[in-house]
């Protein structure tokens, strides 16, 4: 009889260290899953037609963007980085790569709602699990689009034009061209440009019509599937 009463006081002791368990895993999954919505102001450009928006961004308890939503329009079918209107800050509403060409001309995956943000002189990379500064970089997104992280001067036939960071442009091949100063906050259009463009810095060249990075004699085509890349690490 005393056997089978420790046996009971035994699976009781089990039992009630489970549902204890299980509740901090329940109470550590809340906490991770917290969120908040914060309104901000946003822009983005459609080709070259402005889009400005009140909107709210849900954030986690780490601060980092888990969904974007404004005037109850999800953004994942845009694919130009979404500015916030009042920081110098910038959010990928879609998964893009970031090349650093001078460590090895290394392509990498940044998830969507992967923010960048300007603090001089610091430029840094936020999302789940991520938090990183970056220079000499630039981000892509396997079609026509870049986005500059450093300075470059975009160059084409006789044409040379300076491009501050946190600017942006696509590119189709000898066709048109669509540049976003962040500087001015101009945007503007170029039809039927016969020349192969060029975004240079010191350290690097790329072929903003073919997607050719070159740094010094070595030069490597860009990825365009972005889902083959490897997180940033």
């Amino acid at each position: 009889m005393k056997k089978k009463y420790k046996v009971m006081i035994g699976l009781l002791a089990i039992i009630l260290i489970c549902i204890f368990v299980l509740f901090l895993l329940l109470g550590k999954k809340k906490i991770d899953e917290y969120s908040i919505s914060k309104e901000d102001n946003f822009y983005f450009y459609v080709d070259d037609q402005l889009m400005e928006y009140k909107g709210k961004a849900t954030l986690n308890r780490d601060n980092k963007v888990t969904n974007l939503l404004i005037k109850e329009m999800k953004l994942d079918a845009v694919t130009e980085p979404i500015y916030y209107k009042n920081k110098n800050k910038v959010i990928f509403p879609n998964s893009m790569s970031i090349i650093r060409p001078t460590l090895g001309m290394k392509q990498d995956r940044i998830n969507y709602f992967t923010t960048l943000e300007y603090d001089d002189p610091v430029v840094k990379l936020s999302n789940v699990d991520l938090d990183m500064e970056v220079s000499n970089a630039f981000i892509y997104d396997g079609g026509n689009t870049y986005f500059f992280i450093d300075d470059v001067k975009i160059e084409y036939g006789d044409q040379k034009i300076d491009l501050p960071a946190l600017s942006y442009i696509r590119v189709g091949y000898k066709d048109y061209m669509y540049m976003y100063n962040y500087s001015t906050k101009e945007m503007k259009y170029y039809e039927k440009i016969d020349d192969i463009v060029y975004a240079k810095t010191a350290n690097y060249v790329i072929n903003l019509s073919t997607d050719n990075l070159s740094v010094g004699d070595n030069s490597v085509l860009l990825i365009k599937n972005i889902d083959k890349l490897n997180n940033i690490k």
